[in-house]
Parts: C-alpha cells; structure tokens; sequence
C-alpha cells in the first residue's frame, strides 16, 4: 500500500503568506492556481480569513462592552499578539478534534477512555506530538500512571520552581486569576520521556479549565495557534519561542482565545 502523507496548511508558509498578500505577484498566481485544486488548502485559506475578520471585528468593538474592562483589555491584547506574531486559527473537523484532543483531555483526568492518534491522522494530515502523542488505541490510561508530581493551591511557588528545573525552563502560572478563575492543582506528567505541566483552574461557576506546557525544542516548528471543539469543550493550542501550550475549557471561540491571550502574556 502507498501512503503520502498531505502536509497540514497551517505549516505552509507560502499560503499564510498569499492570506498576508505579502508574495510576489508571479508567486501569488501560483498560489491561486494551487488552491483551483487542492481543496483543503482553499478551506483552510477561507477559514483565516474568516476568522480575522471576526476577531478584527470583536476586537474593535472591545471598548463597547465597559461590564467587563479585564476581558475587553485581553481580547485587544490578544488582536495585537495575533497581528504580531500572524497566528492562524483553524478549525479543525470531528476527527482531527479528537485526536487533537485527546492527550490534553486524558492529562486533565477528564475521562478515562479517549481516542489517541499517532502524529499523523486521518487523511495523512500531520499533528504536532505534544498534542497527540501516541499511546495505545486499545488501552486505557489513568493520570497517575504517568503523574510524578502533584501540587495543590497553597504549593504554586514551590511547584513553578520544581517543575521549572524539571522543564530546564522557566515555567510561570498562567495568569487566569483576573479572570475569574483560582487554581486547584499543578501536576508534573512524563509523556513519551516528555515532561508535560498541568494546571487545573475552576471558576465561581464550576467550570474547569485546564493548562498544559511542554517543552519546545528548537528543531521543533512554531505552531500557529488552533481551535478546536471537542465534544463540547473548547481547546486552544500553540507554540512560543521555548514552550508549546494547550488550553481546553468548556466556552466558545471567542472565549478560548481570551484565555489563551491570558495564558501566553
């Protein structure tokens, strides 16, 4: 059987930059006559485009919602940070969601059975290993057997340390308190020999969100920032310069995005 494998277009920087509209126009006409025939590179080249344009326009209308100054201040941050660094969000489809999801469902201990992919899914699109490492499809994993350290609400200085020299990074607290939402526990997971840190986070009203941060190295691609809608629950992931994240939370598109401005700052 041959296989090959179809590279995902929020890696391609040709077509985030034909979206910019910085290429040449000869390279430009290349890119239009790809996009005649490659159907996930036109959906996914609609899709930031779409999208920008609702954050363009959620962003300015930021200063026209004053109940909630915190919020209204991170969804301008997260505009500028989206300008700056040209993240693209995609969308992903019912399957690609779940195996995007599933290691960062299954170290938030939210249900222990869950659908786990290699770095290549369906379709040979490719997904990045510290959203879905591989594990065994037919098993089924508690947090514990991969759990080394836990932490709980009044040990977050003691954690952020440990766990930084664990991570050879600096690890900070993501910055959720302004939102609304208090810290629960911090847990250190070993995934594939990576380190993964794990921040629970609850809100007055019960709703959970939960943070994860691993190591990037530096062969490793900067991955744009994705959303994506798992079986009810939002989750946003994506790369900095020394750690890749992921954040998931029972909200919506705009919402998510808020948290993960508030996670990155």
């Amino acid at each position: 059987m041959t296989r090959t494998d179809t590279p995902d277009p929020g890696l391609d920087p040709d077509l985030m930059a034909y979206v910019d509209g910085t290429l040449a126009p000869e390279r430009m006409a290349e890119i239009e006559a790809r996009l005649a025939h490659d159907a996930e590179a036109r959906e996914a080249v609609a899709q930031w485009r779409h999208f920008g344009n609702l954050l363009h326009d959620y962003a300015a209308s930021a200063d026209d919602r004053p109940e909630n100054l915190q919020i209204a201040a991170l969804e301008r941050q997260l505009a500028r940070k989206l300008q700056k660094r040209r993240w693209r969000v995609v969308f992903l489809g019912p399957v690609v969601q779940r195996i995007a999801a599933s290691i960062l469902l299954f170290a938030a201990g939210w249900g222990t059975h869950a659908l786990y992919g290699s770095g290549t899914g369906n379709g040979g699109t490719v997904y990045p290993q510290f959203v879905s490492h591989t594990l065994a499809e037919h098993s089924a994993y508690k947090l514990a057997a991969f759990e080394r350290a836990r932490f709980e609400a009044d040990e977050m200085d003691a954690a952020l340390d440990w766990m930084s020299q664990q991570m050879q990074h600096k690890i900070d607290s993501p910055k959720l308190d302004r939102l609304g939402y208090q810290v629960e526990t911090a847990r250190l997971a070993m995934v594939d020999n990576q380190p993964v840190a794990v921040f629970s986070y609850r809100n007055p009203d019960n709703e959970r969100i939960t943070v994860s941060m691993t190591p990037r190295a530096l062969e490793q691609p900067d991955y744009s920032l994705r959303v994506a809608e798992v079986e009810g629950e939002r989750m946003a992931y994506w790369s900095s310069e020394d750690l890749h994240y992921a954040v998931i939370a029972t909200t919506d598109a705009a919402s998510i995005t808020t948290l993960a401005a508030a996670v990155q700052e």
